[in-house]
């Protein structure tokens, strides 16, 4: 047993895992202190740059080079917080290019099995943490699908995915497409069970476009011709419909009417649950305040046999004595909200007046405005059309984050303490969306409404040549090697999907997870010889 233990411990390379744990954890500082660890204890330094047979993808270098002319270029907005911010924007690109050469450097210098056992032991530890996260929330709401519990003022409900952040402590849509990576390099690693989890661990987050990705990539892997890969992905849709159907219909009822924009069946199902709610905690209020009355006094039914309180009743006890213990935390909760609605509201009225109120007469989501605002922007002239508005000018992470609109408390985050601005270009475009829409009750706080997506960000700051530079240099890196992939045939369309959900460059979790799987995959057609990774 000794032996075995000790056998273990040395074939994990622990200098990635606790790289993985650090820098994907949604703390600064912690990533601050992942890349130093990596650097000095993994030095190298060797970037070894070349247009033909490059070991790592170009576009990081390149676009650094076209932030540079940017800055140029762009001469008449010359100011101390125009070269901050773009100084900033370099620097996150320049984060980028050391950590995916990092992530390179291991798999070229160091052991794969030692790397494929510290990828298994981080998704494990990521499934404890996520399931930890739902235990306490079924001990918080004292039921075991809090996914139906609309009490609390539906503080969980069809929001009890957005507490499922595991590993990451970072918003649950990290978890979940972290999970889709895990899922399918588990599965061609013949990993089943771990496979299953991660897919179990991605629905718990109940990010319905990670679903609606999560489909396309089934239909994937159901036309390879692996048989048990086809009976894999039955089974994982399987799952999915179960989940649905049983843990939370109201996702699914809640995502098909506003995909197919049936307004008033949504406003309908909310006025439902409102009332609903309503009589949930009225109803809760009575048996508190008749227990709390006839607690000395209750005459408890006993059990003949054993002289002890009937089950039925210990339980009803217990949950009202439960929910006595939970009802200043929904206040608690409720005030947290009404604190950054305030705010918000606040904050929309100095910048817009009432010019938001435009967005109520359309009908598309927000994520499909942003689209057209972007489109609009960089046809607008030549200038927008070839290279953009500049770093954290038009939608991005950074243009939120010295906004001031990523704190809805109204404290300064740390880049926002650095340089705080609205650049025209930001504030008349995405910014408005931002506004309008998490100004909204809760229903409209969805992917679907938000304008955070990649694809935003390089065409409005970057333009057509940033674009391009992305698909030539970064896309085609993996790409061309696509019929030689294994499990990379699967997770390259995932990530390509992703990119429309979020500013996932500048957020620096899942597109490493994402390298460092593909860098892996790719080894193996390098070096077809070598001895395929497997967990020992």
């Amino acid at each position: 047993m000794i032996n075995r233990f000790f056998n273990y411990i040395s074939s994990v390379d622990w200098l990635l895992l606790a790289f993985l744990i650090l820098f994907l954890n949604v703390n600064t500082k912690l990533k601050l202190v992942a890349i130093a660890l990596i650097v000095i204890a993994n030095f190298d330094f060797k970037f070894k740059l070349k247009f033909k047979e490059n070991r790592i993808p170009l576009f990081y270098f390149l676009i650094i080079v076209l932030s540079v002319i940017q800055v140029l270029f762009h001469y008449e907005k010359w100011s101390q917080k125009f070269f901050i911010i773009s100084f900033l924007g370099i620097i996150f690109w320049g984060i980028s290019l050391l950590v995916v050469h990092q992530m390179k450097s291991f798999v070229e210098r160091r052991d794969g099995v030692k790397i494929h056992n510290a990828i298994t032991l981080f998704f494990i530890l990521n499934i404890i943490i996520s399931l930890f996260n739902l235990g306490q929330i079924m001990i918080e709401t004292g039921v075991l699908n809090p996914y139906t519990y609309m009490g609390l003022g539906s503080q969980y409900y069809m929001s009890t995915g957005d507490y499922i952040q595991g590993i990451f402590f970072n918003a649950s849509i990290v978890n979940m497409f972290a999970n889709l990576f895990g899922c399918f390099y588990f599965l061609y690693n013949r990993q089943l069970v771990l496979a299953l989890l991660c897919l179990i661990i991605s629905l718990l987050t109940t990010s319905n476009v990670g679903v609606l990705i999560l489909l396309v990539a089934l239909i994937i892997l159901f036309f390879n011709h692996s048989k048990l890969r086809k009976t894999v992905a039955i089974l994982f849709l399987g799952i999915i419909v179960v989940f649905y159907a049983r843990i939370s219909p109201d996702n699914l009822n809640y995502f098909t009417k506003t995909l197919l924009n049936k307004k008033e069946n949504v406003i309908k199902t909310q006025q439902q649950q409102a009332i609903q709610n309503s009589q949930l905690e009225a109803e809760r209020e009575n048996k508190i305040k008749e227990y709390l009355a006839s607690k000395e006094s209750i005459e408890i039914k006993r059990d003949s046999s054993t002289n002890k309180p009937s089950v039925n009743i210990r339980k009803e006890l217990k949950k009202i004595e439960h929910d006595k213990m939970i009802t200043p935390i929904k206040k608690e909760v409720a005030q947290s909200k009404l604190v950054k609605q305030t705010h918000l509201i606040s904050m929309n009225e100095q910048l817009y007046g009432s010019t938001l109120k435009e967005f109520e007469k359309n009908k598309y989501p927000g994520k499909l405005i942003s689209y057209f605002q972007t489109v609009e922007y960089n046809t607008s002239s030549i200038e927008h059309f070839l290279i953009g508005s500049g770093a954290g000018r038009f939608s991005s992470k950074l243009a939120f984050s010295i906004s001031g609109y990523s704190s809805l408390d109204g404290e300064k985050r740390f880049l926002n303490k650095i340089v705080e601005d609205i650049t025209p270009e930001f504030k008349e475009n995405n910014l408005s969306i931002y506004a309008y829409f998490w100004s909204q009750g809760e229903e409209k706080h969805s992917v679907t409404n938000s304008p955070f997506s990649f694809v935003n960000q390089i065409l409005g700051e970057y333009g057509v040549i940033g674009l391009g530079l992305f698909l030539c240099f970064y896309v085609w890196f993996f790409a061309k090697s696509y019929r030689a992939l294994t499990y990379g045939k699967i997770i390259l369309p995932i990530f390509l999907m992703m990119l429309f959900t979020d500013y996932w460059f500048e957020d620096f979790t899942t597109v490493i997870l994402f390298e460092l799987m593909m860098f892996i995959d790719l080894k193996k057609i390098e070096k077809p010889k070598e001895t395929p990774i497997i967990n020992k």
